[in-house]
């Protein structure tokens, strides 16, 4: 008897698939009692992060950010010259849907989720939410870089999250890995955007929430700064807040400014973060680069 060649014949026998248990939901009352997270970490303690640039080969620049469970890479391609029709120079281009400006480079920003990068199965074709990410990355980035001195030019960076764990994080963490990977192209730039998420649990801050805990906190917030300029490039805010708790957020400017804030630590943490960060992207391209300091 012969037998169907397309027809694929399953096993004989089927076995129970290997998956993770998902994890407990997170109560506020436990993170608020004993100020420890899941994880160990206290409410104003991020998760470590690992960032390597020079990623791409063939891009102009190119970085590689990890952050606990969120992995992202980032390729930058540009300046180069601006061949579409029907699209005049400008900040932002056709994916990240910013405005037009004369003699100025467009700077396009494409953010993508993988598939397999969520938690449920994200859909090959961009939707609606990878579009506004991308608005906002954008947004936050733009300031940052000397578009004036690339008319007629575009600079195109595409995100790909490889692993996503927080919606805000995730965006922190692509322009954490964005910025450094544009200073890796050598574009120039008045100064390095850092970017970190919050949860508001009650009265408290929470410094780089996971997915669980964003789904049972009262309010976030997402804020991306300019350390040297000392300018926010990115403020957005989701959820039930005070003002008095949203004017909190926005004094990072110095740190007598936070030590006036009902909770100082946590935008205390998150001062120190973007510090950090950028003496660490700044290391990072001088060894890449093999940059010895002027004596």
């Amino acid at each position: 008897m012969f037998s169907d060649r397309k027809r694929v014949n399953g096993p004989e026998r089927s076995v129970m698939p290997l998956s993770e248990a998902p994890e407990p939901l997170v109560a506020k009352g436990e993170i608020l009692n004993k100020q420890k997270r899941k994880d160990g970490r206290s409410l104003h303690f991020p998760r470590p992060v690992f960032l390597r640039t020079g990623l791409v080969s063939n891009a102009g620049g190119s970085a590689y950010y990890e952050q606990d469970k969120i992995r992202i890479a980032c390729a930058v391609y540009g300046p180069r010259p601006f061949k579409k029709v029907g699209v005049s120079a400008g900040i932002g281009g056709p994916s990240s849907g910013g405005s037009a400006a004369p003699n100025q480079a467009i700077f396009d920003c494409d953010f993508k989720y993988s598939t397999f990068s969520c938690s449920w199965r994200r859909s090959h074709i961009k939707d609606s939410d990878e579009k506004e990410i991308s608005a906002i990355i954008s947004q936050a980035l733009c300031p940052s870089i000397r578009l004036e001195l690339y008319p007629k030019s575009s600079i195109d960076v595409y995100i790909t999250v490889i692993e996503s764990d927080g919606r805000n994080a995730t965006i922190a963490a692509a322009i954490n890995c964005a910025s450094a990977a544009l200073v890796d192209a050598g574009i120039e730039m008045y100064d390095l955007v850092a970017s970190t998420s919050l949860g508001r649990f009650e009265d408290h801050w929470v410094v780089d929430c996971t997915q669980t805990e964003e789904n049972e906190a009262d309010g976030s917030t997402l804020i991306a700064f300019m350390a040297s300029a000392n300018e926010v490039t990115q403020f957005i805010q989701q959820g039930k807040t005070s003002l008095l708790q949203t004017k909190e957020t926005a004094k990072i400017g110095s740190l007598v400014d936070i030590q006036n804030c009902e909770d100082p630590e946590g935008l205390k943490v998150f001062y120190y973060l973007v510090q950090d960060l950028k003496c660490l992207v700044f290391s990072l391209i001088s060894l890449h680069f093999k940059i010895k300091p002027i004596a």
